[in-house]
């Protein structure tokens, strides 16, 4: 993960740290340098990320009429699903596969 995002592994490591004394995700062995998978905890925090993002953008949206301007309808769903898509490929990227479990 640290090089696919191109910070120190050691970052990295004091990151997953402070999730898991949080209660954010939960660390274990396996075939990894070290592994963890997202608690109900976690889970529930990337959902209220999302809808904060979902709030940002239409709080940016304010005022405008989708009827006079489509373009904008499609651009916003498409950068929407982009930058959800974003955590979900983040996730992906960090296992090789499945969000959950991922490796440090």
């Amino acid at each position: 993960m640290a090089s696919r995002l191109k910070v120190d592994p050691e970052r990295i490591e004091a990151g997953i740290d402070s999730l898991a004394e949080k209660g954010f995700v939960e660390t274990a062995p396996g075939p990894g340098p070290r592994e963890f998978a997202l608690t109900a905890l976690g889970h529930d925090a990337i959902d209220r990320l999302k809808v904060a993002r979902r709030a940002g953008l239409t709080e940016l949206l304010e005022g405008w009429d989708p009827e006079d301007h489509p373009e904008i309808g499609v651009m916003v769903r498409r950068l929407a699903h982009e930058l959800l898509a974003d955590d979900e490929k983040l996730l992906a990227d960090a296992t090789g596969s499945a969000p959950s479990p991922l490796r440090a």
